[in-house]
């Protein structure tokens, strides 16, 4: 299995969610391992295209996180959005629509995914004596599955995952990259135990692992970073920055923003926001990229 260097993130072409771990190089379509319909994949499910097998590509962590490491065995209330996320997480176990490697606890798979401790999973599952016991099958046609239901389910699961990550930075502030980079280490680790178990040929293996990893401010400094303001103050958006990390619903938005104004806004898309061609007065160039300018007499008390 030949491994080759990878700078980029990659966009699911199912549910449209950030750090997709499937390449199929015949189209280039990328795919969630758990958005893929059937296994083994023998065409591209969205422009029927043959492949003779997939890459494996994400962005994985120097030292990985264990379910009972430090970081994830924060307390936390179990909020709505965590528990939605949880029992989808809970249904498509159960059901056998994971790509996870034969025998994976359940306990196990929910604290991993929760960024949390085993022991947090089976308080809030008291009394379901067998949690512990349930161990992963896969089936390769769960009753009532049909492509569209698994798209469904699959977008859903996107958005509450989304929606769990941003709510635990704001509460605990957790380091978003390393959640995400904890979970393609998930996926990829399974899909690769998975892979030999349907069948699936992999040709490449593109992982990227952080040189330097990032290291948290101390925690008596952490609120005490200050901001030298010298007056007038201009404040710079830039898009580059923003969108490679754009959720579930703010991509909807921006497909919107596509079909209303005729011109996609995306920067991987080969149209740039700073580009002469929007021209400087368009509001769509306004909206994504603004200039704010702080008058002064603000400052005077």
């Amino acid at each position: 299995m030949n491994q080759q260097p990878m700078t980029l993130s990659r966009r699911c072409v199912v549910c449209k969610g950030m750090d997709a771990i499937i390449l199929l190089e015949g189209c280039g379509h990328a795919f969630h391992s758990r958005c893929v319909f059937e296994w083994p994949l023998r065409t591209c499910e969205v422009c029927q295209t043959p492949c003779d097998s997939i890459a494996l590509v994400g962005r994985c962590r120097r030292m990985p996180t264990s379910p009972t490491s430090p970081t994830m065995s924060c307390r936390r209330n179990w909020d709505e959005v965590e528990r939605e996320y949880c029992m989808l997480l809970l249904d498509l176990f159960k059901e056998g629509s994971l790509p996870l490697k034969p025998g994976m606890h359940l306990r196990q798979t929910l604290a991993m995914l929760l960024n949390c401790n085993p022991m947090r999973i089976t308080k809030k599952f008291k009394r379901q004596d067998t949690l512990g016991k349930q161990r992963y099958a896969y089936h390769a046609t769960p009753t009532g599955a049909t492509y569209k239901r698994h798209v469904q389910r699959q977008k859903q699961l996107s958005t509450l995952r989304d929606a769990f990550y941003w709510q635990l930075k704001l509460q605990s502030g957790c380091a978003m990259d390393l959640m995400r980079e904890a979970e393609t280490e998930f996926w990829l680790t399974h899909l690769v135990a998975f892979a030999s178990s349907v069948g699936q040929v992999i040709s490449s293996t593109i992982v990227v692992v952080p040189s330097t990893p990032p290291t948290p401010l101390p925690r008596e400094q952490k609120h005490s970073v200050t901001m030298k303001v010298e007056s007038p103050m201009a404040i710079e958006c830039a898009v580059e920055q923003y969108m490679p990390c754009m959720s579930q619903m703010e991509w909807e938005i921006m497909e919107d923003l596509k079909s209303q104004c005729g011109v996609d806004p995306l920067p991987w898309s080969g149209h740039s926001l700073l580009h002469d061609e929007l021209g400087s007065n368009d509001s769509l160039g306004s909206f994504l990229l603004d200039k704010v300018t702080v008058d002064d007499t603000i400052w005077h008390f």
